[in-house]
């Protein structure tokens, strides 16, 4: 049995693209933000006994949190997919998640990072300028 957590779309749909019967799988409708809600998603899958993980929405190239997505999988030691109505779908794998998917996170956390200390720095510089331009 399977645990589909819905997003947002259409679940036979999503099903019916996927090749797996609707009769095989449990719906849990969830808002997107309520994923970043570790407790209540945690808890959720420690409630049903399944086999595997399907995130369901209306198109991935659009869906945000698939890398907590994947941490769910990755903490349930289960495995599962993101899938969309179009037929798209994004397996999980443990090697793609830790060589992919973490060095892509890490590096847009130190992007930002550098981004917030550049503008920490410059931003004194800028406001002397427009001071003086001021006068």
């Amino acid at each position: 049995m399977y645990i589909l957590f819905l997003i947002s779309g259409n679940a036979h749909t999503i099903l019916k693209q996927c090749g797996i019967a609707s009769t095989d799988v449990e719906e849990i409708k969830l808002e997107e933000k309520a994923i970043a809600s570790f407790g209540r998603v945690r808890s959720l899958l420690h409630k049903h006994p399944y086999k595997g993980i399907i995130w369901g929405c209306r198109d991935i190239h659009f869906q945000r949190f698939q890398s907590l997505m994947k941490i769910y999988m990755l903490l349930s030691g289960k495995q599962g997919f993101i899938a969309d109505e179009q037929g798209s779908r994004s397996d999980y794998s443990m090697a793609s998640f830790f060589f992919k998917d973490i060095p892509l996170v890490m590096f847009e956390i130190l992007f930002a990072l550098g981004v917030i200390v550049f503008s920490y720095i410059r931003l004194p510089f800028l406001r002397r300028s427009l001071l003086r331009n001021d006068k």
